[in-house]
């Protein structure tokens, strides 16, 4: 059986780290994605602003007799034009370089083409990226009617309309980075307050848990005063012996601050269910006859079944799925002798493992009506001569680093 709430835990992660990273990736999709659309859209705006400034050079000439060679006469005074050609408005070439683009039908054959030379027929400027070549520019030459007379291709070379563009382009991606550093920054902070506020509602919830459990454990207390010492020393005795397992390499990546958290909460409910023995049984100066043992026993199952009729009322896994296996296996054995379910080795919970020693330690040092005391070097010993047999191997081992540990705990919080 393996604790609930411990899968949980290990599943939970740091949610902080979690939500930065997806916050960040979302950020920066919508960072590069907004980034592009505006690279496309002001670079193809900025190739027609510099295409149109060509074309308002053809009112110079509107109206007048061959307009389209006084067009043409005026563009070679500019030094960006490498070659010009002229088609009339039915779409039949007048004049076209031997060789380049415009040479012929040239790249106006392929479909951006097609459609750039069918809009300038219509009246609209036509732009045709020519790649290693430069920037077709297809400009209608239109009559004071507004009919198309013709049409004038030029091949610009775009060096240095590239040079601006990439400029812009730069200028753009480096505004729409800094947007989303900011936009990050916002959310982050706008997550970070609402995730402090949400650990302080968990901290409360965790506190007012911590007071139920204490409450809970004391009731078996008001019917036996020496189990409430024994109680208090039981968890500061787990805690002892989970600070040691947590520099373990085998338990360092199990034992996580939460599920430790849970455990040490959790160590005192473990004998809850005493509180439904009979107090003939329970508070018997004596040995317990073999009916009045089996009687006993019980408790296990008592405590574990009202602490699982507690975490089933609950929708989620809760601490309280660790106190319900401390509850009813703190008496399993790792040979599997033990009860009320007689499991062995790892199918025991590693929670109710941790107890169970510390249960046993106290129990052998406290004195009984049954049995006297033992002193801290001979519970020890037993502790040992348990080992494999009674306790998992790994926490005995553990347990001979920190049993002076249990020694002091024994002697400063021992009620006489």
């Amino acid at each position: 059986m393996k604790d609930r709430i411990h899968i949980r835990n290990n599943a939970k992660g740091n949610i902080l780290v979690r939500y930065s990273l997806l916050i960040a990736a979302a950020v920066a999709v919508t960072t590069i994605v907004t980034g592009v659309i505006l690279v496309t859209v002001l670079e193809n705006h900025y190739i027609r602003l510099h295409a149109s400034l060509y074309a308002e050079l053809s009112s110079t000439v509107r109206g007048e007799k061959n307009s389209s060679e006084a067009f043409i006469a005026i563009l070679n005074r500019f030094p960006h034009v490498r070659s010009t050609a002229i088609w009339t408005a039915s779409g039949a070439s007048v004049m076209a370089p031997e060789t380049g683009p415009l040479s012929g039908v040239g790249p106006l054959s392929r479909t951006a083409g097609k459609n750039a030379m069918n809009g300038a027929l219509k009246g609209k400027l036509g732009i045709v990226p020519a790649p290693n070549e430069g920037l077709v520019i297809l400009i209608p030459i239109l009559t004071h009617e507004g009919a198309v007379e013709g049409i004038v291709g030029l091949l610009e070379d775009d060096t240095e309309l590239r040079k601006d563009i990439q400029f812009v382009q730069l200028t753009v991606a480096a505004t729409v980075v800094s947007v989303g550093v900011l936009l990050y920054a916002l959310l982050f902070g706008i997550f970070l307050k609402a995730y402090q506020e949400q650990k302080k509602a968990a901290d409360r919830l965790r506190k007012t848990f911590d007071v139920i459990v204490f409450a809970m454990s004391s009731l078996a207390g008001l019917r036996d005063q020496e189990t409430g010492g024994h109680l208090e020393r039981t968890q500061a005795y787990t805690e002892a012996l989970l600070n040691g397992l947590r520099r373990s390499a085998k338990f360092r990546k199990t034992l996580d601050k939460d599920y430790i958290k849970d455990i040490i909460t959790s160590a005192p409910l473990h004998d809850i269910g005493k509180v439904g023995i009979a107090d003939s049984i329970l508070l018997k100066k004596g040995k317990l006859e073999p009916g009045e043992l089996e009687s006993m026993r019980q408790h296990t199952v008592l405590g574990g079944d009202l602490l699982a009729k507690a975490a089933n009322k609950l929708p989620f896994p809760s601490s309280l799925t660790v106190a319900e296996s401390i509850a009813r296996h703190h008496h399993e054995r790792w040979d599997g002798s033990g009860y009320p379910d007689g499991l062995a080795g790892e199918s025991i919970p590693l929670a109710a493992r941790v107890v169970a020693l510390a249960d046993v330690y106290d129990a052998l040092r406290s004195t009984r009506p049954y049995k006297k005391a033992y002193s801290h070097e001979d519970a020890v010993r037993i502790i040992r001569e348990g080992r494999g047999t009674q306790f998992d191997p790994n926490l005995v081992d553990v347990f001979a680093n920190v049993e002076s540990r249990f020694a002091e705990i024994f002697d400063t919080m021992k009620f006489d």
